[in-house]
């Protein structure tokens, strides 16, 4: 996570831990399951004893490449702009997991929130804003797109006959 302040360098948190990895998953097994007439989720490419024992057309493979979180604070009215940049690698095997089809997404999520302060017991107490409307608009505009570059795919649609 950054944090940028206005007159003021980036700050870096690199141990500010935000999940999104249960709810990334989530959205790309549903929309899996809306693309393709049947989709099961295979947690790990090692276990070769399930692929051998499912009769499966192909293999959708993703991979998280980058998830980073930035705040840019207006101080002056007090507001705070959450940018999330999400991006993975797509990749469709056929079942002797030979790659078929590779692809890159990348987005941008965006949230704006509003910054609260009052002083509570001589100290300055600050709430907000919050990442989470910028991380679930990155999920879902990833989603969507991952969806498009699928649905769009000639090698894809190929298999699926």
């Amino acid at each position: 996570m950054k944090q940028d302040e206005a007159g003021t360098p980036y700050y870096v948190f690199p141990n500010f831990v935000f999940p999104i990895g249960e709810t990334l998953s989530s959205k790309i097994e549903e929309m899996s399951r809306i693309v393709f007439k049947k989709a099961i989720v295979i947690d790990s490419l090692q276990n070769k004893e399930f692929l051998n024992k499912e009769a499966l057309d192909g293999i959708l493979a993703i991979s998280l490449k980058k998830s980073e979180i930035e705040l840019h604070m207006e101080v002056s009215v007090w507001r705070a702009i959450g940018r999330h940049n999400l991006s993975i690698t797509a990749s469709f095997l056929d079942p002797k997991l030979n790659t078929v089809w590779n692809t890159e997404v990348a987005v941008e999520g965006k949230g704006l929130d509003f910054v609260t302060s009052r002083v509570e017991h001589e100290w300055w107490m600050t709430t907000g804003p919050k990442f989470g409307p910028a991380v679930d608009e990155a999920i879902e505009k990833l989603t969507y797109e991952l969806a498009q570059k699928l649905i769009a795919s000639k090698e894809i649609s190929e298999i699926k006959r």
